[in-house]
């Protein structure tokens, strides 16, 4: 009895326990479909703008840094001497033609001492032997040669895997954009990325050569000078020349600076023995410029000319006023991207590196407050229009073709109640208009007339239970701001209505939605 007792109770136990589990399950698949509801309704909303004149400006945003308008490193080409005095320091102001720096004369008045004297100049012709100057020569030039040729072999095979990685992307594109599956998506990140890590290899390769010239020229330029120098000690009838060498050795013996400015850096210390390299840096700071780096997908924007506004840390929100004086032809790379115009990448965002270009911009408002290096945030001006006919960036769709259009409301046509609607508000009320939608937006296109979105009650509306009667009217476009974009059409007027599409959000909300369905058992 007892036994019976107790697999009774078993029992009830678990059909407790199995009615809890339907109870959870039923709650949530409740709780889903009217997720599920509110997003449908969302995605069905009707959401309008209206057509009006406004200024446009589009800008190119970039970061860059207070210089100095021109910058000259003082070198010499003496090699091998002491550096008796350093006349100056970081941040000593100095004219052209300023001593900056005294070698010892000692040795150069003894080279030319002994230049005058041809007892002396026969001395010095054992110390420079002929032979092994000229194969010291030859020794460079071979080098020259074998280093260029391996160099230029690297550039070939690095732009053979540029080449291939473009046609690999290319085709990776073309399969995603024929059949969008995730599989697709990946393998068109991962040609992105190769493209990208292929034309770093080759810029790399291109700026390894350009370096090993520099080097491996200097080198030969040496041993020329060194042969030279061993033929005219070698001659009997070169105690002229010899003279003459040493009277320019003796000139160089003292530094000068080549521009007015600010000493920026220094190089060198009383006592060095001098081989080369940067003796001093010399700014002109009589007026300033910025010296700022746009991105790759941002440079064909800019030109020479173009007006630009400029602000400093320093300076808070003072603007000032600045136009681009020059760009650079060749690319810089950096981590990290400096500009933006919200133009986005075809390549993705998979490398670690983005070209960017160095592009000058000069002040025309000068500052005490300005230092070399200040960080200067500058938007160039790319384009800009007064009273253009406009609408939010989103209203402006794309047929199969190509063309573009936006859909005017027909204003005379009475509205048609959707069918979800109707059912729900059988008496045809129309349900609370929504304050606050805004226009589509792209980030970064810079401030100014015509780049704001919406404001709360302005332009836009939306009602999720009326269907509304448009009309396909074609547009070209025209310059675009953060928010709007310029209409030019025949058929347009201030103060129409245009539908504004929905996003995919919530499209892609509601795949979600599915896929919890299916692991719920439906709704």
């Amino acid at each position: 009895m007892d036994a019976k007792k107790k697999k009774k109770k078993k029992w009830i136990i678990a059909l407790c326990i199995i009615a809890a589990i339907v109870i959870l399950i039923i709650a949530g698949i409740a709780n889903l479909r009217k997720k599920a509801m509110a997003m449908l309704e969302n995605m069905t909303s009707t959401e309008t703008a209206t057509v009006e004149y406004r200024d446009l400006v589009s800008t190119v945003s970039a970061t860059g840094t207070i210089v100095g308008a021109e910058e000259q490193t003082v070198k010499s080409t003496l090699s091998g001497v002491v550096v008796e005095n350093v006349l100056v320091e970081v941040g000593d102001t100095v004219s052209e033609g300023d001593v900056l720096c005294e070698f010892e004369t000692k040795t150069l008045e003894e080279k030319l001492d002994n230049a005058k004297n041809s007892d002396a100049e026969n001395s010095l012709t054992t110390a420079y032997n002929v032979e092994s100057a000229e194969q010291a020569l030859a020794d460079a030039q071979n080098e020259y040669q074998r280093e260029i040729s391996n160099l230029e072999g690297a550039i070939d095979r690095a732009r053979h895997d540029y080449e291939v990685a473009g046609v690999n992307l290319q085709n990776a594109r073309t399969t995603y954009e024929n059949n969008p599956t995730e599989q697709n998506h990946s393998s068109l990140y991962t040609a992105e990325t190769n493209a990208n890590n292929a034309f770093n290899t080759y810029d790399q390769a291109l700026d390894n050569l350009e370096s090993q010239k520099v080097k491996l020229q200097e080198a030969i330029e040496k041993a020329e000078y060194d042969l030279k120098l061993a033929r005219i000690k070698n001659e009997n009838n070169s105690a002229e020349q010899s003279v003459e060498n040493a009277k320019e050795d003796m000139e160089k013996s003292q530094v000068t600076a080549p521009i007015s400015g600010v000493v920026t850096s220094v190089g060198v210390a009383a006592g060095d023995t001098y081989s080369g390299g940067t003796i001093a840096v010399i700014d002109d700071i009589s007026r300033y410029e910025v010296s700022a780096k746009v991105d790759e997908y941002d440079v064909g924007k800019i030109q020479e000319g173009q007006r630009v506004v400029i602000r400093t840390n320093a300076t808070g929100d003072t603007e000032f006023a600045g136009k681009v004086i020059s760009i650079a032809p060749r690319s810089t790379s950096n981590s990290g991207s400096s500009s933006s115009s919200g133009g986005s990448s075809s390549l993705g965002s998979s490398s670690s590196q983005d070209v960017t270009y160095e592009v000058r911009i000069s002040l025309e408002d000068q500052n005490d407050v300005f230092k070399l290096d200040m960080t200067a945030k500058t938007s160039i001006v790319t384009e800009e229009k007064d009273h253009v006919l406009t609408v939010p960036y989103d209203a402006v769709q794309t047929d199969e073709e190509g063309n573009a259009y936006v859909e005017v409301v027909d204003q005379d046509a009475a509205p048609v109640m959707d069918a979800a609607s109707a059912e729900e508000d059988p008496a045809g009320d129309k349900a609370p208009e929504k304050e606050g939608s805004s226009s589509g937006q792209k980030n970064g296109k810079g401030s100014g007339p015509g780049m704001m979105p919406p404001q709360k009650g302005q332009e836009s509306s939306t009602n999720p239970a009326i269907a509304m009667n448009t009309k396909k009217v074609p547009v070209e476009k025209g310059i675009e701001s953060a928010y709007y974009i310029e209409v030019i059409s025949d058929e347009l007027e201030e103060g129409m209505e245009v539908l504004v599409p929905k996003t995919d959000s919530s499209l892609n909300d509601m795949m979600m939605m599915m896929g919890q369905r299916g692991a719920m058992g439906g709704f």
